[in-house]
């Protein structure tokens, strides 16, 4: 009998994780990767990252598969405050490339998202919104497939029981040790535990140190509590 992934390589048994479907970026953390589907951040898909309080945590998550994009702009549509270029990395060439688009209205926010995924030249895309109808998340979704580009839709944590189109779905808290992350939608067996992630203190100082396990793992009730 053929296996799901010989007959279609979108196919997958519920008991085992999928394989990626298209090309993926390392995350830059280990533990992590062995949780995701080809091993990192899909690339030309949808993905959602989701958080209690938006600019606190979603940039310290991503920085590390950003810091591998040598090519192309990295495009920031309407985050939370303003971005503080020297935090994100001490390479000029990498600073020069961060293109900061800040729309007031959600409907201009989406407008200008999807010209730039039209326009097919930035390496990533991240945009902060709120409340997103389905129809608008699968037009992203589409949109994503026709590049090679990585595009995170950072929302908040009160949208997990929400249907959506994305081919990941992260949700992330605060740790004193960094952070902890659960995966809420991904190709394959669904990922019931809450997976631990230490970042050092400053986001760019410590190189790929991030595997180290901590001490003392904070409950996970929070998110638990969160996501019901």
């Amino acid at each position: 009998m053929n296996s799901p992934e010989q007959i279609h390589p979108a196919l997958w048994r519920a008991s085992q994780l999928g394989h990626a479907h298209g090309r993926t970026l390392d995350s830059g953390f280990r533990m992590l990767n062995r949780e995701l589907p080809g091993q990192g951040w899909p690339l030309g898909q949808l993905m959602e990252l989701l958080i209690d309080e938006p600019g606190t945590l979603e940039c310290r998550l991503l920085l590390p598969a950003l810091r591998q994009l040598t090519q192309g702009a990295l495009m920031l549509v309407a985050p939370p405050y303003v971005p503080q270029v020297h935090g994100f990395s001490h390479d000029d060439s990498f600073r020069q490339r961060l293109v900061w688009v800040n729309p007031a209205l959600l409907k201009d926010r989406l407008w200008a998202t999807e010209q730039i995924l039209r326009h097919r030249s930035s390496a990533a895309v991240l945009l902060w919104a709120d409340q997103l109808r389905n129809d608008q998340l699968r037009r992203l979704h589409l949109l994503a497939q026709q590049t090679e580009s990585l595009l995170c839709l950072i929302r908040p944590m009160s949208v997990a029981q929400t249907p959506s189109p994305a081919a990941l779905r992260i949700a992330a808290l605060p740790a004193s040790y960094g952070m902890q992350v659960r995966i809420l939608k991904r190709r394959g067996q669904a990922m019931d535990q809450h997976l631990p992630l230490y970042l050092p203190a400053h986001p760019y100082l410590s190189d790929l140190q991030h595997d180290r396990q901590p001490a003392v793992v904070q409950p996970a009730e929070r998110v638990s509590r969160l996501l019901q």
